[in-house]
Formats: structure tokens, C-alpha cells, sequence
């Protein structure tokens, strides 16, 4: 059962918006972590659980951190990417041949594997420099929605993309919280 958040306007008579949102009992959350290389590089990919394009989770947000937080340390991208080819497998099981499911995918999504982004799209100019977010050195970095929600269908991976600010090995965490539909 969802809960509702009643907004009212006033103007010339009162109107009343009810937005549904996801009920505390379905929340669920995951986390996850990779131990850098020596460069101080990591990509942690992150299975969405349940059953493959059938199921989904509506992603509230997360947090991330190193354990030995540097000035600098910087959250690169985080991507929705499809590892395990289950679109090209859907694809298929529609009929279509191993190849015209590749192709049908990389017209569907330009940048297949990757099917999603929370990251700054980068054809738009920006500065690679200026890409990504900095860690806060005293407290992980905290990131939630902004006016609603994103509902990413199960069998897709989480990737994250994050840089220590030294070359050190440090183990990176993160936390992502979500409902069930």
C-alpha cells in the first residue's frame, strides 16, 4: 500500500494534488564495495535484484565513501549498464537474430552496454575535470532525488565509477536505497 503526500494550493479556491509514493515497508536497500588498484582507480558493478526485465526497483538514493577519505576524492559516474545482455536476449526471444538483437540494442541505446546514466551526459560541454562529484572528507557523499524517482528494471547492473585523490589502496562503499513497485 503506497502513502499519499496531499499539497495544497491556495488561490482562488483550494486545490488539492496527491502525489503516491513508495511505502516505508517497501523500502530495501543494498550496498557493496571494491578494494582500489594501485592507481587509486574502482568500478563496483551492482546486480538489481529480481527477476530479469520483468521486475524493477525505484531508486530513492545513496551514499558512497572510502574508507580513508582524501581531499579530492571523486565519484567519476555512476551508469546503468546491461552485462549479462538481457535486452539482446529479449530481443532475440522475440525473434529476431543474435545480430539483429545486437544491432536492434545499440539503435535502442547509443551507448549500449550502457542503457542509463546518473552522470552528466558527456556530449554536453563540460570539462572533464568538472565531471563527477568530490567525496566529502568527514561524511560519505549523500545523493537523493530530485523531484521523483528512478525505476531501473531487474538484471541491470549499478556501475560506479570512483577515483581516490592519491594513489593508495582504499576499499570504496556505497549504499543505494529503493522500493519495490
Amino acid at each position: 500500500m503506497s502513502r499519499f503526500v496531499i499539497f495544497y494550493f491556495l488561490l482562488s479556491s483550494s486545490i488539492v494534488l496527491a502525489i503516491s509514493i513508495p511505502s516505508r515497508s517497501k523500502l530495501q536497500m543494498m550496498c557493496g564495495s571494491q578494494v582500489s588498484d594501485a592507481s587509486g582507480a574502482i568500478q563496483l558493478d551492482l546486480k538489481i535484484p529480481g527477476t530479469p526485465l520483468v521486475e524493477s526497483r525505484i531508486v530513492e538514493g545513496g551514499s558512497g565513501w572510502f574508507d580513508n577519505p582524501l581531499p579530492g576524492d571523486m565519484f567519476d559516474s555512476v551508469d546503468v549498464v546491461d552485462i549479462d545482455q538481457i535486452i539482446v536476449a529479449a530481443y532475440v526471444s522475440a525473434g529476431l537474430t543474435q545480430a539483429q538483437a545486437e544491432a536492434q540494442a545499440a539503435i535502442d541505446y547509443p551507448d549500449y552496454p550502457k542503457v542509463g546514466s546518473f552522470s552528466e551526459n558527456p556530449s554536453v560541454v563540460i570539462a572533464p575535470a568538472k565531471r563527477g562529484w568530490y567525496m566529502p572528507t568527514t561524511n560519505p557523499l549523500l545523493v537523493e532525488s530530485i523531484g521523483g524517482s528512478e525505476e531501473i528494471k531487474s538484471g541491470l547492473y549499478f556501475r560506479f565509477i570512483a577515483t581516490k585523490a592519491s594513489s593508495v589502496v582504499d576499499t570504496f562503499r556505497v549504499n543505494i536505497y529503493w522500493g519495490k513497485p
